[in-house]
C-alpha cells in the first residue's frame, strides 16, 4: 500500500519517458526528502527485464540494487547482461530476498533483505531469517515477472507447454549450421542450436492454437520468457487466425482450398500405397495435399495445415505387436504439444488394427491433438472402396462452412425416403434466403461421387440439388421478370 512500488511496465515506460524529454522523474519522488545523496532504486529480481531496469535506473543517476534469491550458478540470466549491468555500476546480490517494507509519510524507506542459501538448480532457496540486513530505499521496482490470470489460464489447461529438443535435428537446422555454433558463455553454455530450435517450438506452437478459436502466446504458453520470443508467438499466432478465418459461403466460385498433409511410416509396404492412394484421391476433391514419411513430418507443416493424416501399421509380430511402428513413435515424441490440431488415423494391420488406432488415438491426445476420423484396413476390407470412403469422410469433415455439410446430409437423407421432385421441392424451402449454398452444396456431392462413383445414394443427392438448383434459378428469373 506504499507509494515507491511500481512494476518494471511502469518504470521502464515512465523512465524511457524521462530520459527522452530530459525532464525529472517523478517515480523517484521529491528530491528535496532525498539531500545531497543520490536516490536508490531496489529491483526485485535479477533477470533480463531486471537488468534493464537497473541499468535505466543508473542512467537517470540513481543508485540500482538488484536482488535474487536464487544463486548466481542456477539464476536464468544471460552471463552477458549481467557483465554490462555491473559495469554501469549495479549492484547485484544474489543469494537475498525481500522480507519486508517499511515507509515514512505513506512512501517506501526502507528495504528489510534477508539472506537465502540454495544448494542446487532443482531445489527452492531457503531463507535464512537470521541474517538480516537494511538497505534505505526512495523507489521499488518488481521484476519478478508475471502470473497467468486464473480465469485465462482455464482456457489452456495444457500450458505451458514442455519444449523439448528431439534426439534427431530437424534437417533444416542441421542445414543452417548452427549445430557448429557451440555453447558460449553468453548462452549460459547451452548449445546454439538447442535454444534455436525451442524458440521456433514456442513460435509455431503459438499458431496451433489451445482450444476452438482460442491462441495462446507468451508465458501464458511457454512460461517465463523474454518479450521478444512473446512478440514472435503473438504475431505467429495472429498469422494463424487469418489462415483459419472461415470463408464466405456467398461465392460459387470457391477458392479456399483445404491443406492437408499425409504422413505414414514404413516404406513401400501397403501403408504407403495406401497413403499415396489417400493423398491422390483427396487431391482430386480440390484440397492441396503433401505427403511425407512420419520421420519428415516437421511442426512447420503441422502449424500450417487443416488436418494431418497419420498412416500407420502395428509393430512387432503375432503377439509381440506393440500398437504402432517405430518410426509413428518416435515422430510422436519428438513432437510438442499439439493445441487444437485435428487428426485422421489409418491403419493398415492385417490382424487387430483397431488396436493400434486406440493407441495412435491416446497418443495424440496427450498432446492436445483431436481425431476427428479414423479407419482400418484389415483383411475384411476392399482396400479401393474403403480408401475411396476414408476420403469421402474426411473431405466433408473439412467443409468449413457447417450449413453446407449439414444440407448435404439433408438431401442425402432426403433422396433415401422422397422421389427427386419432391426431396428437390423440400430442399428449395430450405434454402429459402440461402440459395447461394445451392452450388457449393453440388461442388460437395459431386466431389464424394467422384471418390465414391458406384453410390447410388450420392448419385440420386447430386440429381436432387441440379433439380433444386435448377428451380431456384427459374423462380429467381420468375421473380425478375415479375417485377419488370
Amino acid at each position: 500500500d506504499l507509494d515507491g512500488v511500481v512494476d518494471a511496465t511502469t518504470f521502464l515506460t515512465e523512465a524511457g519517458s524521462a530520459l527522452a524529454d530530459a525532464r525529472p522523474f517523478a517515480l523517484l519522488g521529491p528530491r528535496d526528502q532525498q539531500g545531497p545523496r543520490s536516490p536508490t532504486v531496489l529491483v526485485l529480481g535479477a533477470g533480463n527485464t531486471a537488468m534493464d531496469v537497473a541499468q535505466l535506473a543508473r542512467r537517470l543517476g540513481a543508485r540500482a540494487i538488484c536482488i535474487d534469491w536464487m544463486d548466481e550458478h542456477f539464476a536464468p540470466v544471460r552471463p552477458d547482461e549481467l557483465d554490462e549491468a555491473r559495469a554501469e555500476g549495479v549492484e547485484i546480490r544474489f543469494g537475498q530476498t525481500l522480507t519486508r517494507l517499511e515507509g515514512a509519510e505513506g512512501r517506501v524507506a526502507r528495504a528489510i533483505l534477508s539472506a537465502t542459501h540454495q544448494k542446487s538448480a532443482n531445489t527452492l532457496p531457503t531463507v535464512d531469517k537470521d541474517q538480516i540486513t537494511a538497505e534505505r530505499v526512495d523507489l521499488v521496482v518488481m521484476a519478478m515477472g508475471y502470473r497467468i490470470d486464473p480465469a485465462l489460464a482455464g482456457l489452456s489447461p495444457s500450458k505451458p507447454i514442455t519444449r523439448r529438443s528431439p534426439e534427431v535435428l530437424d534437417r533444416r537446422l542441421q542445414a543452417s549450421g548452427l549445430p557448429a555454433a557451440g555453447a558460449p558463455a553468453f548462452a549460459r553454455h547451452r548449445q546454439i542450436s538447442e535454444l534455436s530450435l525451442v524458440r521456433e517450438i514456442g513460435r509455431l506452437s503459438a499458431a496451433l492454437g489451445s482450444v476452438d478459436r482460442v491462441y495462446v502466446a507468451g508465458d501464458a504458453l511457454i512460461g517465463p520468457s523474454s518479450v521478444v520470443e512473446a512478440m514472435a508467438q503473438g504475431r505467429r499466432a495472429a498469422e494463424a487466425m487469418l489462415d483459419h478465418l472461415a470463408p464466405r459461403p456467398t461465392t460459387p466460385d470457391r477458392t479456399d482450398f483445404s491443406t492437408i498433409v499425409v504422413a505414414f511410416d514404413g516404406e513401400g509396404g501397403p501403408t504407403e500405397q495406401t497413403a499415396r492412394r489417400l493423398a491422390d484421391l483427396l487431391t482430386r476433391s480440390g484440397a492441396k495435399v503433401s505427403i511425407e514419411r512420419v520421420r519428415d513430418l516437421s511442426l512447420d507443416q503441422i502449424v500450417s495445415c487443416d488436418l494431418v493424416v497419420l498412416g500407420t501399421r502395428s509393430g512387432g509380430f503375432g503377439r509381440f505387436r506393440s500398437g504402432m511402428g517405430r518410426a509413428m513413435r518416435r515422430a510422436l515424441d519428438a513432437l510438442p504439444e499439439l493445441g487444437a490440431t485435428r487428426f485422421a488415423t489409418f491403419c493398415t494391420d492385417r490382424s487387430a488394427p483397431r488396436d493400434t488406432l486406440a493407441t495412435l488415438r491416446l497418443a495424440l491426445e496427450s498432446r492436445g491433438g483431436h481425431v476427428v476420423a479414423k479407419r482400418a484396413f484389415g483383411r475384411a476390407t476392399s482396400p479401393t472402396d474403403s480408401v475411396a470412403a476414408f476420403a469421402s469422410e474426411i473431405i466433408n469433415l473439412l467443409e468449413s462452412d457447417p450449413d453446407v455439410r449439414q444440407l448435404v446430409e439433408t438431401v442425402i437423407a432426403l433422396g433415401q425416403r422422397l422421389s427427386p421432385l419432391d426431396a428437390a421441392h423440400e430442399v428449395v424451402t430450405l434454402v429459402e434466403g440461402r440459395r447461394s449454398l445451392l452450388p457449393l452444396v453440388r461442388d460437395q456431392l459431386s466431389a464424394h461421387l467422384e471418390l465414391l462413383p458406384g453410390d447410388a445414394s450420392l448419385a440420386r443427392a447430386l440429381h436432387i440439388a441440379d433439380l433444386a438448383f435448377a428451380g431456384t434459378a427459374r423462380a429467381e428469373v420468375h421473380s425478375r421478370a415479375s417485377r419488370s
